[in-house]
């Protein structure tokens, strides 16, 4: 029996790749010069999702490590302790009402009301929320096993939070993404309860900050279930499509 381990962003790395003629479409179909053509949109897409596969470190991203960020100061609060990540240093600016973060360079200004209001979601009757939650489940196929992981944001009492930020938030953003579907399944296989998936959205436009919820209700585990196999499926004939471009030294894909 083969066995493989995923996690939820692989998985929406393989929908970028599979779905890439409709999101070039959605970004460049309107422009009369395009960045490139949907075939090398598809192209950059299966290189975006091998590189995933192999483990390969891009460059660092202001908007991804702006949310990295912003989730580390929400997590130092609830827990009430400074930071203990080595690439990321956080202080209190009291004076400009901001908490100050930095990491790769980059240096990210919060308001400190906004992330104490944030984080405040975050204990409910006494209980606080576990930050970085990790779980694991495995998903039986005909073929193979694979194991199913990853890091909760926020683990509540029956439910599950994840926190996201962007440039511009439409409702239903998030709607596809794996997360909501693998963490409660995760959570499911390990006896611990879980009634909703909630992604906690902070939109940052300029000098304008917006917050918002995307909510999904109480966990269907069996619809939830034959989508992970029919997904888990065809990432597995992809890799077996493209197995000499995956580097076994640096994935962790196997086993």
């Amino acid at each position: 029996m083969n066995k493989f381990r995923f996690w939820a962003t692989l998985l929406d790395a393989y929908d970028n790749f599979v779905n890439s003629e409709t999101i070039w479409e959605q970004y460049w179909g309107w422009s009369e010069k395009p960045p490139h053509t949907p075939e090398q949109f598809k192209a950059l897409q299966k290189q975006s999702l091998v590189d995933s596969i192999n483990r390969v470190d891009g460059e660092p991203s202001k908007a991804a490590d702006r949310g990295t960020c912003f989730n580390e100061v929400i997590d130092c609060l609830i827990l009430n302790q400074p930071t203990k990540r080595d690439d990321i240093t956080i202080a209190g600016d009291k004076e400009r009402g901001v908490i100050v973060a930095q990491m790769d360079g980059f240096t990210f200004e919060f308001p400190t009301d906004l992330c104490r209001q944030f984080a405040a979601q975050y204990t409910q009757n006494g209980a606080k929320a576990v930050p970085q939650f990790r779980c694991e489940g495995v998903l039986h196929l005909s073929t193979a096993d694979v194991t199913l992981y990853g890091y909760i944001d926020e683990l509540m009492p029956y439910g599950v939070h994840d926190i996201k930020t962007t440039k511009s938030y439409t409702v239903g953003k998030f709607r596809n993404h794996w997360q909501h579907r693998v963490y409660p399944y995760c959570l499911g296989q390990m006896g611990i309860r879980s009634d909703y998936f909630q992604y906690d959205v902070v939109e940052f436009s300029g000098k304008q900050i917006s917050t918002y919820k995307e909510f999904y209700p109480t966990f269907d585990k069996g619809k939830i279930e034959v989508e992970l196999e029919r997904q888990c499926t065809e990432l597995i004939a992809f890799i077996n499509d493209n197995i000499a471009d995956i580097d076994r030294s640096t994935t962790t894909i196997f086993g």
